[in-house]
């Protein structure tokens, strides 16, 4: 997860809005084992003015704070909605005693403060759906669980993608020659043995190949699912390369 004023973007984004410092820090602590870039605005005329300048299309939701001036949340969602013409998802930050009802509101939500967890979800739920209505097409891999592990350590990550594409590329090599050659065991234990690896970027393509080849693949089936691997790779290799072209090693 990366806070800035400077936007990117190639990345997923989240505008805040909130004069407080204390509860953007909180905010950016929530999001902080995620890959979503988010803007920090004072103000709902910062706001409206980012997205006069960037569209709709350039961000998943905005998270308002409930006592946010000079225009209101709600006014802010009204401006966007229907003077900007935007289509962009408001999330309300509300005190754990209120209970607002934005039924008749669609794209208007609320989040209660310090409801962590609660809150999480709905964000990703939202941030999902409106991906989805952008027809935006998600990467091919998540640093998520990295980023857990090593507490965002950004050289940690770096050097685990690196070993993962030196090690499944040879062994995806190694599959090649196996498969060509008829080894189909030797194909399903090499399958058994990269799977983590792309578990551990919640490739969901690449582990189930894997998983299928290693368990319960017919032998007929394997010089596809070998091809259909091989290509997933390659992509994936490409995205890499592209993403972190800081690292030589990649």
């Amino acid at each position: 997860m990366k806070t800035t004023n400077q936007f990117d973007q190639q990345k997923e984004t989240i505008l805040f809005v909130d004069s407080r410092e204390d509860h953007k820090n909180a905010f950016v602590d929530l999001l902080k084992n995620t890959e979503y870039q988010v803007i920090w605005l004072e103000n709902s005329f910062k706001a409206i003015q980012w997205l006069k300048n960037h569209g709709a299309q350039s961000v998943l939701l905005m998270v308002v704070d409930g006592h946010i001036k000079p225009l209101s949340s709600f006014q802010t969602y009204d401006y966007i909605k229907n003077e900007l013409d935007l289509n962009v998802p408001v999330l309300v930050v509300h005190e754990q005693d209120d209970t607002p009802d934005y039924s008749e509101y669609p794209g208007l939500d609320y989040i209660k403060r310090n409801n962590n967890e609660e809150n999480l979800n709905k964000i990703k739920e939202i941030a999902s759906q409106q991906l989805e209505f952008n027809g935006y097409n998600p990467k091919a891999y998540s640093l998520n669980y990295l980023r857990e592990v090593s507490d965002n350590n950004e050289e940690f990550i770096a050097s685990s993608m690196a070993l993962f594409l030196n090690s499944v590329s040879d062994r995806m090599n190694d599959m090649k020659k196996a498969i060509s050659n008829q080894k189909y065991k030797e194909v399903s234990e090499i399958a058994h043995n990269i799977k983590p690896s792309f578990a551990m970027i919640e490739n969901e393509a690449g582990r189930t190949l894997c998983d299928t080849m290693a368990h319960s693949a017919k032998e007929e089936e394997m010089f596809e699912m070998v091809n259909k691997l091989n290509t997933l790779f390659f992509e994936l290799k490409e995205q890499l390369q592209t993403d972190f072209p800081a690292y030589d090693a990649l």
